[in-house]
Parts: structure tokens; sequence; C-alpha cells
């Protein structure tokens, strides 16, 4: 079994309002990223929201994290597909999900044109190894440091909504 787990527990504060409940074609992100998700194979889909009323009845999820970190044992792997990416097509995931299940590969990362992107796949083995926030933002500030001394800009960056997310429990890491 994959899930689909979809964070929007970033605070936005560049977009000014909460990027999961803004609409492209009719839906907001969250919705989008929900249909993107199942349509693409995943089951269950689970919303990692913030306490916030709004976006949890946009997502029409309440304390789904609670339901991941109970099927941890259950799941082969989790797609994440961060709720700013509304344009991702249903199709791109049965293709994420078609080599992942082809592959012994840990972590499936797409790319195109050469640069990585999203939705990324997680296969379960990883949970463990993923699931602190606290050692994740170490690994995210040793990453900066390498990236300032060497002046390298293909280091990934820190990444404070994952941080965030993974705080308010993101699957599966229960919090």
């Amino acid at each position: 079994m994959i899930a689909g787990i979809v964070p929007c527990a970033g605070t936005s504060e560049r977009m000014g309002e909460p990027k999961a409940l803004m609409e492209v074609s009719d839906k907001t992100f969250v919705q989008r990223a929900v249909d993107i998700l199942s349509l693409g194979g995943c089951a269950p889909v689970v919303v990692v929201v913030p306490n916030d009323p709004d976006i949890e009845s946009a997502a029409h999820s309440t304390n789904a994290h609670v339901l991941v970190r109970k099927m941890t044992s259950k799941l082969d792997g989790i797609i994440y597909l961060p709720v700013d990416h509304p344009l991702v097509k249903a199709d791109t995931i049965r293709q994420l999900l078609d080599v992942a299940q082809g592959s012994l590969a840990p972590l499936v990362i797409p790319t195109y044109l050469g640069d990585r992107g999203h939705p990324s796949f997680f296969r379960a083995s990883l949970f463990s190894e993923l699931n602190d926030p606290k050692v994740q933002r170490e690994r995210f500030e040793e990453q900066e440091r390498i990236r300032e001394l060497y002046q390298d800009d293909e280091v990934d960056r820190r990444d404070d909504d994952f941080l965030t997310a993974m705080e308010y429990g993101m699957p599966p890491t229960g919090g």
C-alpha cells in the first residue's frame, strides 16, 4: 500500500494567505493535490494540516497524521506531494509509482531537464530515518554549511515548510 501525503502546514507568509486554500481551475490547491494522488493510485491520501479549521475543511481531513501513524507498518511507502504543486498530473503519480514498484530504490525523485522536483516516493524502509524533526533540522543546517563553504548552489536548501510539517506530525513521523 502506498499512501499519498500532502503537507500543508507551512505559514505561507510570502503568499499572504494559506497556499492550501488558493485556487486553480475552481479547486483549492489542497483539493487538487488529494484528487491527483487518489487518481494516480495512492491510498489512503493524508493531508497534514496546521490547526486551521478552514484548511481541515477544504482537505476533508482532521487528524490525518494519526491514521498514518497507526498504518505505518502496513505501508510500502509514501508519495510526498507538497500542497504548492497543484499542477502535477495524476499520470505523473502513476509513472512515479511504476518506477518505484519496479525498483528497490528507497527514494525516487523525478527530474525535469536535470532538475529534481516533486512529487517524491519514499520507501517504508526510510521511515525511521526520516521521522525526527530535530534530526532533519540538523541535516538541513549541515547542508547549508556545506553550501556556503563551497558556494554550491546544487546543495538543497533548508525547507522550513517541510520541517514545520514534521513538527505537526507529518506521516510517517507522528510528530
